[in-house]
């Protein structure tokens, strides 16, 4: 059945260009297909510029199994070390897979990290304005076609970044090179690096990436494949 609607398709849409490269690799019928990339949008948070800035790094949202690596749990060893266990420097918000909570026990143990569990979504976002800093962690994988629809959160609470992505993955496409974004791989020495920069008070840069996921933005991205889509199949009939 996907088959055969793919073969009956002129265009493809999905939410990064990775993903539909991906799709045409895995299905013949497509190889040939334009296609459209459409990202999430981001609420506008009207509140941002209120919030007084706290101490805690911020882990918002669902963590699976997948995204436990040990690199991760070094470079937040490292950090620990570096502030001396300081209290809630890095707090995860949401539901946390239980083997990443066992993996990191000595640092819940030390006060370094604390998990909140789950708040509702208004709590979140007053939490996400106040943070020093969001953290977005990836499951290390061979490509990342994926586009977390966190990160449109995180991009509206107008605060620095720190993403554990892979190298050519969608994500760091996407955000790479953008103002208060630090895009590190699974490697210790770099997040640590990325960790350690955002708490220091002289990290002053602002984020506005939001930019790249306004409704305006989003939607003029998405008519413009579908037209050069539309266009494509004219000239074909």
């Amino acid at each position: 059945m996907t088959k055969q609607v793919l073969r009956y398709a002129d265009a493809l849409l999905a939410p990064t260009e990775e993903m539909g490269q991906l799709i045409r690799s895995a299905f013949e019928e497509t190889i040939d297909h334009p296609f459209v990339e459409k990202m999430h949008v981001a609420s506008e948070d009207t509140k941002w510029q209120e919030a007084g800035i706290g101490d805690s790094i911020y882990h918002v949202g669902q963590l699976t199994a997948a995204r436990c690596s040990t690199p991760v749990f070094d470079a937040m060893r490292q950090l620990a070390e570096d502030t001396h266990h300081r209290r809630d420097t890095i707090v995860f918000l949401g539901e946390v897979d239980s083997s990443f909570r066992t993996a990191v026990a000595d640092l819940e143990k030390s006060g370094f990290i604390r998990f909140d569990g789950l708040v509702s979504p208004e709590r979140s976002r007053e939490i996400m304005r106040k943070a020093r800093a969001l953290l977005l962690i990836e499951a290390d994988m061979e490509s990342g076609p994926f586009l977390p629809s966190k990160i449109t959160d995180y991009a509206a609470a107008r605060r620095p970044v720190v993403i554990v992505s892979n190298q050519g993955s969608a994500l760091e496409r996407i955000v790479a090179n953008q103002a208060g974004v630090l895009t590190v791989p699974h490697q210790a020495d770099r997040l640590f690096s990325a960790l350690k920069a955002v708490l220091d008070p002289s990290f002053d840069q602002k984020p506005d990436f939001h930019k790249l996921f306004t409704p305006e933005s989003v939607g003029a991205r998405y008519l413009e494949g579908i037209e050069a889509a539309c266009d494509r199949f004219a000239r074909n009939r």
